[in-house]
């Protein structure tokens, strides 16, 4: 139940302004921590470049700002450094309490190579808007500069957008808060769409009705066959697993059952699963080689990963099918890391897109 307090504080907070000098020392703080905990800083934007690119910001900041006008601006810093490790956050307290008050566009949208596409409304309009139409600007702002502007606020690995479109994909409307936070929006949509224009009230971001990402699953490993039992359906959604004893049981259990009836396919649906700890995406793919394989150069800054440092053998139980691997933009961290040992050491088919 919103209360007084949340609305004076949601207020305070979001029009509070800060002064120049002060956030330019906040800026020049950020790339000092860059530049000291960073370990490829410069990998794909030169010192130069970077450092240019801080003056510039600098340059901006000529008078007070808000907390989210810094943060759009400081994004920017961020996002030159190319590496999906790497971003920045709004305060919990402040997100937390723009998630309740907040105006937030009420739509959902498909974005693809620079456009948007309808795809739902959580509330009902005089005359229905047919999916997939699609929708040339918003509040007179052309769509390509919508995603451009949101595209700063995503951090993804060197020039990769499938990650970018990925995650906008799943929450533009949290990200597009950042840019337009107005109670109504103009809609424009393409000549061709049985309508043109449409005016939308705002929503709180609780308040919308559809699911902006993946179903969520309680299981991190989900096992089927598929295709009159011939092929076997494996899918991950996260690296992230709570019980190490489980996981490798359910592998075995699963590689077990998959050579006991002489299955020759398999499909590993690797789609938007973000990472984890590389253990279990080590293990997962000692069943999919028939080679002694190394999965980390060795590292001595990070003792905890000695294990995968060593030569690690192939599962008695490896599958010595054909094996095909669904991936997107959403694969990142460890799971790129699998990724690269599958097409470097096996015959793994890739269906998709260039993952994260």
């Amino acid at each position: 139940v919103d209360d007084t307090n949340s609305v004076e504080e949601y207020k305070k907070l979001k029009e509070q302004q800060f002064n120049a000098e002060g956030l330019n020392f906040d800026l020049a703080f950020l790339y000092t921590n860059l530049k000291k905990y960073h370990p490829q800083l410069y990998a794909y934007t030169s010192k130069d470049s970077m450092d240019t690119l801080v003056e510039k910001l600098k340059s901006e900041i000529d008078t007070t700002l808000t907390l989210e006008e810094f943060y759009v601006l400081a994004s920017k810093l961020t996002d030159a450094v190319h590496c999906s490790h790497t971003g920045i956050r709004l305060p919990s307290t402040y997100q937390n309490l723009a998630n309740r008050l907040g105006n937030y566009f009420t739509f959902r949208l498909f974005f693809i190579n620079s456009k948007a596409y309808y795809v739902a409304g959580c509330r009902e309009t005089d005359d229905p808007i047919l999916p997939g139409q699609e929708i040339i600007s918003i509040n007179s702002v052309p769509v390509d500069q919508l995603i451009d502007q949101a595209f700063y606020f995503i951090p993804s690995e060197a020039c990769n957008t499938t990650t970018k479109y990925n995650e906008l994909n799943k929450s533009f409307n949290m990200l597009f808060y950042l840019i337009d936070d107005s109670e109504e929006f103009e809609v424009k949509f393409n000549s061709e769409a049985s309508k043109t224009n449409i005016t939308v009230s705002s929503s709180s971001l609780a308040d919308l009705n559809f699911n902006s990402g993946p179903n969520e699953n309680s299981s991190k490993v989900d096992f089927s066959y598929i295709d009159n039992k011939s092929t076997g359906l494996l899918k991950l959604s996260s690296f992230a697993i709570p019980e190490m004893e489980q996981y490798f049981y359910q592998l075995d259990s699963i590689f077990s059952d998959l050579k006991t009836n002489n299955i020759q396919n398999l499909i590993i649906d690797l789609r938007d699963n973000s990472g984890g700890h590389p253990i279990f995406a080590a293990q997962l793919f000692s069943y999919l080689t028939d080679r002694d394989f190394i999965y980390f150069k060795r590292n001595e800054d990070f003792k905890e990963f000695e294990p995968l440092y060593n030569i690690m053998q192939p599962n008695k139980l490896n599958f010595n099918g054909n094996v095909y691997v669904f991936i997107n933009g959403g694969c990142l961290s460890t799971t790129g890391h699998l990724i690269s040992l599958l097409k470097y050491y096996t015959n793994a088919i890739f269906v998709g897109e260039e993952p994260g």
